[in-house]
């Protein structure tokens, strides 16, 4: 794109048009206009370097005569004549250029001169500025005046910034270190190059086989200097404004507003230090680069952050006594240039695999470009188009097999019709040798997401000893989904080793793992898997990992009770965009995870939306990922239709049970006996969770046993069992009705021995119980949840009604109808609560 630019530019001025080059600090429009310069010069023209320099603004004509036209002696209005001469002199040869770096700091004498032989001389300049200024010149004001031409010098995308990279660095650079790269500078590309100058030399980025690799994080002392100079148009409370941004991480658009205000946030954003973007329903604003977040989390001194903290403490939401001040992981810090850079480099992906398909359209030719499709979620019907054009018997067995896999993905998923695929890889097996197996997967694979797991799944599925390691791979994925789907734990272990190495299917490497873990009592190494694995795949520019161990993330965090963290991770899944075409299985998984989130903080909006968009994905009623009914479970709870909602979880539970998804049946069956218990659900769900090996399910059905006989010991017993299978939640609840059971009340606060097992265990009451549909959100209206939130930070009532324009009273009777319908005793409460992630 910038050679494109560049070759226009320079055809521009030829014509006689004036160019104006525009761009943030370090975007390069020094090196534009040098090679603007060179291009022109090559073709023997003339070239008058002017250079802006700030430090001489105010000494007329300073630029002109530090480009050589003067003699330095001269001085008032002969020096303005002397300039203006020199000028037209330069500008005889009708092959003239005046180009101008910097218009931004141009002295005005410099700036008239040249602007009034212009108009005499009708010759074309090329400037670069920081905005797009427009003064009322010669392109508006002399008919003789040449039009002029804007060249906006955008961040670079990634492929443009490898090639810069590359040619620089005298050698290509690794994908991750090039990812990390562009994140940091958001694609400019002058910081761009100054991180791998001062990684260079500090021996971070380091050459190995030819390849420049980041060793370390990319950060040195050095880069201080760089980000200062960014920073260096940016006035005392606008980088107060900046400060607090970057503090903040990334926040709600209402909420910086009400931190830094309009006026702060508008020139921001018109210097490209800030950026708006949508996640879902909210308008967040997040400081760009990332690289001046980094610089300004690290260099504010103790003292001035302990003042901006102070400011932070009357925002809702933001808390500076949490870990926010720290270097979050880059996956915490989503302000869209990651998105930016996904898309690029799959922009890129797409490019490069329809040219090898042009050229050379075999089977595996075509599978790369169909994947890439896919994965961008393109037109279907360039997708169909590929498919029609491709001779499905032009490749080796194994692309040509796995070619048929994903056609009979994409008959069942947009044709709707689940007997043709399953037809279609009938039809396929021919000629496939040793390779047609992986039809069997992928009819399990289909039969299991669109309508049942086949109950002959583990005979289709047999592996024989000669079969090539890939299909050997396939077909115990296909098997490992199918235990956890049964909830045969394990079975699902003794497979799992089974399975090489990196190996991808129809699940990332990993995600299975995860689920494993997670039901069988193990949910610290499934969260752990989880967040690392989000890392990897950000830096790698991997969607479809990304996506995949967002939502494992949210669901262990859901079932711990913590929401609020669930959410970012939701949020982090929806802000990548559309999802692949094919299978959509994990986008209806957080879909539905975010959509049980939002209607638990009382959102129904945000709730409708998502919900609206699970529903036309059209496999609602299969798959093995829980939580898919809950959302309208809870939307029945919050209407008080608690027995409707219980009985819905049960239909869901039982079809899902027959179905073969058994454990996303026995979770719904969970939440059913949660909200409408009956001895007889109760005796159901025990006889489906001996069918299961789960230790998770095991301990949740002596928990509701425990709850059922009424028995302290039992109910004690279940609480450290509950935390040790990642229901944290749940076993603060089991405390809460030990307590009550002993006072016959229900108090805020645990007591005594309560207290001290809740302390060893490191529960906390701002978790909440993932069963306890009765323990969401409260309907408050918009000004009960703003005040709510600047009381649970700590306002007076005095200082809110002033916040508001309100009387002290009024404040006074909201918090008493906060108090009320949240079901808290006093006002120090809500602080609590808050954290929870109830009312956002």
């Amino acid at each position: 794109m910038r050679a494109q630019a560049l070759q226009a530019a320079v055809e521009r001025l030829r014509s006689g048009w004036s160019i104006d080059v525009v761009g943030r600090r370090f975007a390069g429009r020094t090196h534009f206009l040098r090679g603007v310069a060179a291009a022109l010069e090559n073709e023997a023209w003339r070239v008058l370097w002017v250079p802006g320099n700030a430090a001489v603004q105010s000494s007329g004509p300073a630029a002109l005569d530090l480009a050589g036209l003067m003699d330095g002696q001269t001085r008032g209005r002969s020096a303005l004549r002397t300039a203006f001469d020199g000028v037209l002199n330069m500008a005889e040869n009708k092959r003239f250029v005046a180009i101008i770096d910097d218009w931004d700091t141009m002295d005005e004498a410099s700036a008239g001169v040249l602007l009034a032989a212009q108009q005499r001389a009708n010759f074309p300049i090329a400037r670069s500025s920081l905005r797009r200024w427009t003064p009322a010149s010669s392109a508006e004001t002399s008919p003789r005046a040449p039009h002029s031409f804007l060249v906006d010098l955008q961040p670079m995308r990634i492929d443009e910034l490898e090639r810069v990279l590359t040619t620089y660095l005298e050698g290509p650079v690794d994908s991750p270190t090039l990812a990390r790269v562009l994140a940091k500078s958001g694609g400019v590309v002058g910081l761009a190059v100054s991180i791998v100058d001062a990684c260079r030399a500090e021996g971070i980025l380091q050459k190995e086989d030819g390849v420049w690799i980041a060793k370390e994080a990319l950060w040195t002392p050095t880069l201080t200097r760089i980000a200062e100079a960014y920073l260096a148009d940016v006035g005392p409370a606008e980088l107060d404004a900046l400060e607090l941004l970057s503090m903040a991480s990334e926040i709600e658009l209402r909420a910086a507003v009400q931190l830094v205000g309009w006026e702060p946030i508008e020139r921001l954003e018109d210097k490209a230090l800030v950026r708006i973007h949508s996640v879902g329903a909210r308008q967040l604003v997040a400081v760009i680069p990332p690289m001046v977040t980094e610089f300004l989390r690290r260099e504010v001194h103790e003292t001035r952050r302990a003042r901006l903290a102070g400011l932070l403490t009357q925002i809702p939401g933001l808390d500076p006594a949490a870990d926010q001040f720290d270097d979050d992981p880059a996956w915490r810090q989503s302000d869209g240039v990651f998105v930016r850079a996904m898309g690029e480099h799959m922009r890129a992906k797409r490019s490069a695999a329809r040219a090898e398909w042009v050229n050379n359209p075999t089977t595996l030719t075509s599978l790369r470009y169909l994947r890439v499709l896919n994965e961008e979620h393109a037109d279907p019907r360039e997708i169909v188009a590929v498919f029609d054009e491709t001779d499905a018997a032009s490749g080796d067995p194994s692309s040509r097999a796995q070619l048929q896999v994903l056609r009979a993905w994409w008959i069942a998923s947009f044709d709707d019709d689940l007997d043709a695929a399953l037809a279609h890889l009938e039809e396929s097996r021919s000629g496939l040798g040793r390779f047609e197996r992986l039809m069997d997967a992928a009819t399990v694979d289909l039969l299991s997401n669109f309508r049942a797991v086949p109950e002959d799944a583990e005979e289709l599925l047999r592996i024989d000893a000669d079969l090539p390691q890939a299909v050997k791979d396939k077909l115990n994925e296909s098997m490992l989904a199918t235990y956890v789907s049964w909830g045969r734990f394990d079975l699902a272990r003794i497979v799992l080793p089974e399975i090489s190495e990196g190996f991808t299917g129809t699940y990332v490497p990993g995600f299975l793992r995860g689920l494993v873990a997670l039901f069988d009592g193990e949910p610290g190494e499934a969260l752990d898997l989880a967040y690392s694995s989000i890392e990897t795949a950000r830096e790698a520019l991997d969607g479809r990992s990304l996506r995949s161990f967002t939502y494992l993330g949210a669901l262990a965090l859901i079932l711990s009770g913590r929401y609020a963290e669930a959410r970012t991770l939701i949020d982090l899944a929806l802000s990548l965009g559309k999802p692949p075409l094919v299978p959509q299985i994990m986008h209806m998984a957080i879909l539905s995870a975010g959509g049980l989130l939002a209607r638990r903080r009382g959102d129904d909006e945000t709730a409708t939306v998502m919900l609206a968009q699970r529903r036309r994905i059209g496999i609602d009623q299969a798959g093995m990922l829980p939580l898919t009914e809950w959302p309208e479970a809870q939307k029945a709870v919050n209407a008080d239709e608690d027995d409707a909602a219980g009985a819905m979880l049960w239909r869901s539970g039982v079809q899902q049970w027959s179905n073969g998804a058994r454990l996303r049946g026995v979770l719904d069956m969970f939440g059913s006996l949660e909200l409408a218990f009956s001895e007889e659900r109760l005796r159901e769900l025990t006889r489906y969770v001996s069918s299961l090996r789960s230790r998770m399910f095991s301990v949740q059905l002596d928990y509701a046993v425990a709850v059922a006989s009424g028995e302290e010991a039992a109910l004690l017993d279940a609480v450290p069992a509950l935390t040790d299978v990642g229901t944290p939640g749940r076993a603060y609840a089991a405390l809460k009705l030990v307590q009550k059971m002993r006072t016959g009340e229900v108090e805020e606060d645990l007591k005594n021995d309560l207290q001290q097992i809740a302390t060893d265990l490191r529960l906390s009451p701002s978790l909440s119980d993932v069963m306890n549909f009765r323990q969401s959100a409260p309907r408050l209206s918009r000004r009960e949840i703003e005040i709510a939130e600047l009381a649970a930070h700590g306002l007076s009532n005095q200082q809110i009604a002033q916040r508001f324009t309100l009387s002290t009273r009024t404040v006074e009777n909201h918090i008493h109808r906060i108090l009320r319908k949240t079901g808290l005793d006093r006002r120090e409460a809500l602080r609590e609560y808050m954290r929870a992630g109830n009312l956002r």
